[in-house]
């Protein structure tokens, strides 16, 4: 039986934010959507359009997308949008504007599995206000990205995690598209002291070597430091990710022993 619990956001996925950077998703989620509309689950875009006057431009000094073709969602989910339960056009970061917050009520969605552009802002604000609201949140890691590159998308997963809690981020293999949500059957609860432990360190280099780059005046070598940063940080979370199968695996062990 399908979960009518649960609803696929594709954040953001427009002609403006898709660069080199962050194009390499648009076919991972192209791949979750037709999975999930086969089985007949719900999926939602959103559409980010800037207006005259708006906050981007006045802190930012930022007027991209207010216009096609840039606020158009790519042509590889175009054929995708007559069978979405709803596209929503927003001024903000996240889903949760009116329209938003208005149709996840009107469906009972209680799972909100996010992806789409980019990572360190629309991606985790919609997931933040997502569990604000007594949600449940699952952040598509290899289903986002940021089109300003690897580290900010990194970065943007390292705050997420605190933010929603590390078994929240998932990866698109792991989505059954039928019952998405059981992906917490396959996670253990009991994890905090290795995972906190490896995620403070990380958060720690993280900071200590952002800090090093924004430090060098010169913009090849400031480059160079920020692709070794974004390698470093991928290590860790893998290391992280070992962590909590060790975890995982001594807790099996244990209770086949009781």
């Amino acid at each position: 039986m399908l979960n009518r619990s649960a609803v696929l956001a594709v954040v953001d996925v427009q002609n403006g934010f898709v660069r080199e950077e962050s194009a390499h998703v648009v076919p991972i989620i192209a791949d979750l959507v037709k999975r999930r509309q086969t089985a007949g689950g719900e999926v939602v875009f959103t559409r980010y359009q800037d207006h005259e006057g708006s906050i981007f431009q006045r802190l930012f000094a930022w007027s991209k997308l207010m216009g096609s073709p840039e606020v158009d969602i790519v042509p590889e989910l175009q054929p995708y949008l007559s069978k979405a339960t709803a596209v929503i056009d927003k001024t903000i970061y996240s889903l949760f504007n009116d329209e938003g917050r208005a149709l996840i009520s009107q469906h009972g969605w209680t799972d909100i599995y996010v992806c789409g552009i980019a990572t360190e802002s629309c991606v985790l604000k919609t997931a933040a206000d997502a569990f604000e609201r007594d949600l449940t949140p699952w952040v598509i890691e290899d289903a986002s990205a940021s089109h300003a590159g690897e580290v900010s998308h990194e970065a943007g997963l390292l705050v997420t995690a605190r933010f929603i809690g590390p078994h929240q981020l998932v990866r698109a293999a792991e989505i059954d598209p039928r019952h998405p949500g059981r992906e917490s059957e396959r996670r253990t609860t009991d994890e905090n002291g290795g995972m906190d432990a490896a995620l403070v360190a990380l958060t720690r280099a993280y900071q200590e070597a952002a800090t090093a780059i924004r430090g060098i005046s010169d913009v090849r070598v400031a480059s160079q430091g920020a692709a070794r940063l974004a390698e470093t940080v991928r290590g860790m979370s893998d290391s992280t990710v070992r962590v909590s199968s060790e975890v995982s695996a001594r807790e099996r062990e244990n209770a086949d022993h009781q």
